[in-house]
């Protein structure tokens, strides 16, 4: 898929969860890396991230996780992505305490 496909499809997904369900606050993860090095796919999720605040703007609120926990110098750790796709344990708890810490301000405000 190109970076512009993916970008239509998650706002689409947004737009139709705000559509269905307009009283919602909707919550969009950015993206995770794969592959245990810097490869091309990489190159398009980090393209999608970027740009992902801004499609989503006013519709859904992006959270950006933590990539920087699951390895050192763009290199993903097996401990945290076993296939270098799918987390651990480990890198679940790692990756979303952004999405604990986005949802746990949301929920006292």
């Amino acid at each position: 898929m190109s970076v512009s496909q993916l970008l239509d499809g998650l706002k689409e997904a947004a737009l139709t969860l705000s559509t269905l369900r307009p009283e919602a606050q909707i919550f969009v993860m950015k993206l995770l890396p794969s592959g245990r090095n810097w490869n091309p796919r990489r190159e398009v999720v980090a393209n999608v991230n970027s740009k992902l605040e801004s499609v989503l703007k006013g519709i859904a609120t992006v959270i950006d996780c933590d990539m920087a926990s699951l390895g050192p110098h763009d290199c993903i750790e097996p401990g945290m992505m076993f296939d270098f796709a799918h987390l651990t344990q480990e890198g679940y708890s790692k990756v979303f305490e952004s999405v604990f810490n986005t949802l746990n301000n949301f929920l006292s405000m």
